[in-house]
């Protein structure tokens, strides 16, 4: 079994991006067996044929969003569910990856939320290189869900949906989804100049959104924010502000960093 590399987040070469040798570097030095369907391809058109060769392509077993972006909204109405089905496939991404995993969750599709391949070596130290290898080499070794999957993903009780804040907003807003049962996991990041004013508006919006539709309990994620400096703000005070903003919903809400723990979404 293989995993597949795609790109459906810009419409750009990832082979020529100053990162790639080393992104791919690491699948080789962990003897990852993979199979790259993004490079050389910048369409729409080009980007999501590699998407559906990596779909229908019978040895690979989860598919690997190399980056996040803003483009993957281009393609939710013309991606197929019932070959994603069909073909069991897994799907791992961050970000953007939220429109994909969202709709992955409604149509009974396994994804893992927290890491790219991009700059996979920069954000992530040794340890956590490791653990995010184990975890590729389960998925190429062993097959869909055989074995233990060694990463320290996140365990509930209670199945997850969600991903990034504004993007969550969006698909609440679009698409009949049922968050009554599950857990909703959001987290936040933009440019540099962002304040908590505009994370504050955001949180204003998701709580009208779920007032009528509430979920089981809310997930925190690493959310980034930045100063006046375009310092990164941390985590924790982040999570604070949240908690507080979300308070009257009386809802469990939790904390996790999903860059330390992936966060499994079905």
């Amino acid at each position: 079994m293989k995993i597949a590399i795609v790109n459906l987040s810009k419409l750009e070469d990832i082979s020529k991006l100053k990162s790639f040798k080393l992104d791919m570097g690491f699948l080789e030095k962990n003897n990852i067996d993979y199979v790259d369907y993004a490079s050389g391809r910048s369409t729409k058109e080009s980007l999501y044929e590699g998407f559906e060769k990596a779909i229908k392509d019978k040895e690979v077993s989860l598919v690997l969003f190399y980056q996040g972006g803003t483009t993957l909204i281009k393609f939710l109405d013309i991606i197929n569910w019932d070959e994603i089905v069909k073909y069991k496939k897994q799907l791992c991404g961050l970000s953007d990856f939220t429109h994909l995993s969202v709709l992955g969750v409604e149509n009974n599709v396994k994804s893992y939320y927290g890491f790219a391949l991009k700059n996979v070596t920069k954000y992530f130290g040794h340890k956590k290189q490791k653990e995010i290898a184990n975890f590729l080499n389960s998925m190429t070794q062993l097959g869909i869900g055989d074995g233990d999957v060694q990463y320290d993903c996140y365990q509930s009780d209670i199945q997850i949906i969600g991903g990034h804040l504004c993007i969550m907003i969006y698909m609440l807003s679009n698409y009949p989804i049922d968050i009554s049962e599950r857990a909703l996991f959001i987290e936040y990041h933009d440019a540099p100049g962002q304040d908590f004013s505009n994370l504050e508006y955001y949180l204003d919006q998701l709580s009208h959104l779920i007032s009528n539709n509430p979920p089981k309990e809310i997930i925190l994620g690493h959310s980034i924010l930045y100063d006046e400096n375009c310092d990164e703000i941390d985590f924790k005070r982040i999570n604070i502000f949240m908690k507080a903003k979300l308070s009257d919903l009386n809802i469990p809400i939790r904390c996790v960093d999903h860059f330390d723990k992936l966060i499994p979404m079905s």
